[in-house]
């Protein structure tokens, strides 16, 4: 009782900054107070000899952002090698940038990439797709969510990763985009394998901080989410293949923070890996989310699969998902919901119809909005998701 109590005190006292208008604000400082200083000192290194993108720019161009440059931009980008952009923001068009393979992509302390007010449904402002070797550093990634001239779609992405391999992206900031912020998948015949995000800072996106599709190795470390909104799902970070064909393997989730999303902190939704096709896949699924943490989203986590409806329909019945998805060492912090975990549709249906893995939930710690685990969670905790460990 002792020690349940004193862990109790101890995440008050960490996240007490949380409730507030500041909150955001106070978790974005914690994320950066993180950044290791050897990006920094790569950063330097890489300005040093890098190519400067401003050298595309015309002489007398503007430094305030209101200037369509996605063209010129392109084509320094197109040579390759180690690119730095100049030390103010820039617009660019829906077309966005397209980076090539073998790029170190460098954003000085005030680089920005603006997306220009468009009528798209589908844009985004950094484009790796069908890439390798790619490493981009800081990037600083302003949608256009504000003035978007739409209201269709949900398809504006600060950061496409689609069919790439060996990419790392070094503490990006994204904010306002009108879909995503990160969006990871394959490109119909090639998976992305081997990417990381680290110490990242995705605010306000409309539909998803991050979007896993398909992926084989990916590596998410140190970031925050914040205050999803918009367009459903409204989720922190939303792991869903589109198709039998996706793959999510070797996936780890460490030491992430949603704050306030509409939806859920973390959403796994895996049924579309059962869709009927003529070639039978067996599916399985490797994914470990560890020190997690989600406050005042309304649910932390939901896993979600088919309605009670199509069990025998669009869906090869024949197979399940193998693997497991293990969440560890979490702290599910006021969320709005009675319960931190929403299995929809039911639970029972959701494991009846094998649509997900073995899920496995370990040393999970829940606090409600008066700081205490009422009897309705303390329940769900010790009975449910034991018992969901089980099977």
């Amino acid at each position: 009782m002792n020690k349940i109590f004193f862990c109790l005190i101890f995440i008050v006292f960490s996240f007490i900054s949380c409730k507030g208008q500041n909150s955001y604000n106070e978790l974005a400082k914690q994320i950066n107070s993180t950044i290791p200083q050897e990006y920094f000192q790569k950063r330097d290194e890489l300005i040093a000899k890098g190519n400067e993108l401003s050298t595309y720019l015309p002489f007398e161009h503007s430094k305030k952002g209101n200037v369509d440059y996605t063209k010129e931009l392109q084509q320094g980008i197109d040579k390759g090698g180690v690119l730095v952009l100049p030390d103010y923001p820039l617009l660019v068009n829906e077309k966005g940038i397209q980076l090539k393979s073998n790029t170190k992509l460098v954003f000085r302390e005030h680089s920005k990439l603006i997306m220009k007010p468009n009528a798209e449904t589908h844009y985004t402002v950094l484009d790796l797709t069908d890439v390798e070797n790619v490493d981009v550093y800081f990037a600083n990634i302003e949608g256009d969510r504000e003035e978007h001239l739409i209201s269709k779609g949900e398809w504006g992405m600060g950061i496409r990763i689609q069919g790439s391999k060996n990419v790392n992206i070094y503490a990006p900031t994204i904010t306002n985009c009108w879909g995503d912020g990160i969006y990871i998948r394959g490109n119909g015949k090639i998976q992305s394998k081997k990417i990381s995000v680290n110490h990242f800072n995705i605010h306000r996106a409309r539909r998803n901080g991050i979007t896993i599709v398909s992926v084989d190795d990916l590596f998410l470390n140190n970031g925050l989410i914040s205050d999803t909104n918009g367009t459903a799902p409204q989720s922190g970070i939303d792991i869903e293949p589109n198709r039998p064909t996706d793959i999510l393997k070797n996936i780890i989730i460490k030491d992430i923070t949603t704050y306030n999303s509409k939806g859920d902190g973390i959403m796994i939704h895996l049924a579309k890996l059962l869709l009927k096709q003529k070639e039978k896949l067996d599916p399985k699924v490797n994914i470990t989310i560890e020190n997690h943490k989600d406050i005042e989203s309304l649910y932390a986590v939901r896993i979600s699969g088919r309605s009670k409806d199509d069990s025998n329909s669009k869906y090869e019945n024949s197979l399940k998902i193998d693997g497991e998805i293990v969440f560890k060492n979490s702290q599910w912090i006021w969320n709005k919901d009675d319960l931190p975990v929403r299995f929809s549709p039911k639970k029972d249906r959701v494991l009846e119809y094998g649509f997900n893995p073995k899920v496995k939930f370990e040393n999970i710690t829940i606090l409600e909005n008066n700081w205490k685990i009422n009897s309705k969670q303390k329940y769900f905790v010790e009975e449910v998701l034991n018992k969901v460990k089980k099977l």
